[in-house]
């Protein structure tokens, strides 16, 4: 890809895109998300969802809701207030999590997180060059998708089978960026803000 004359690159999300756009390494850091602790800080949250379930916006419906919920699982809308979202993200445990902000989010206040994929378009490159930016190698668990218009009889066979599915992807060990990876990059970022700030103040 060629980058237009004109376009000054400060960082990218992570090694995948700086190598997509031709970049040096250095230009990657990781995505800015991870600053939302310092927007909205939250000291202490206690935990009252062991398992808590975000879905990508795409897929948010009422039978999603209705379908987790029945299975014992805390469902997070993300189209929610984000003070809602990070209250709720912050009393769980785990976080299983098909939108990529979600486990962002959950990583930034220290929270573990499963990523988990409902639909065909699910978009692993994001993903895998947000969790290479936090060292992090990760595995992707499918689930069956639900549909808003998705029949009583259906919902059922799916809600058995998801059901089967979450047992074995509760068990396995969640991700969770290093507090050094972490602390080194929420440094680099607001390093990059800065002197962002500084060129154009």
């Amino acid at each position: 890809m060629v980058i237009p004359n004109n376009v000054d690159i400060k960082f990218v999300r992570g090694p995948l895109s700086a190598k997509a756009l031709g970049l040096i390494k250095d230009q990657y850091i990781t995505d800015p998300a991870i600053l939302t602790p310092l927007v909205y800080p939250v000291e202490s949250e206690h935990k009252v969802y062991e398992f808590s379930y975000m879905p990508h916006f795409t897929v948010d419906s009422e039978n999603n809701r209705k379908v987790f919920e029945s299975l014992g699982i805390h469902y997070i809308s993300p189209k929610s207030p984000i003070e809602s979202i990070i209250k709720n993200i912050n009393q769980t445990n785990i976080l299983l999590s098909e939108a990529m902000h979600g486990a962002i989010v959950a990583d930034a206040y220290r929270i573990p997180w499963i990523p988990v994929y409902s639909y065909d378009s699910f978009n692993f490159f994001k993903w895998k060059d947000w969790s290479l930016s936090q060292n992090l190698e990760i595995k992707f668990n499918k689930i069956k998708r639900i549909y808003k218009n998705d029949s009583k009889l259906k919902l059922y066979i799916k809600k058995v089978m998801i059901g089967y599915k979450l047992r074995k992807i509760k068990q396995q060990q969640p991700y969770l960026s290093s507090s050094k990876v972490h602390v080194e990059n929420t440094s680099k970022l607001l390093n990059a803000i800065e002197a962002f700030k500084s060129q154009n103040s």
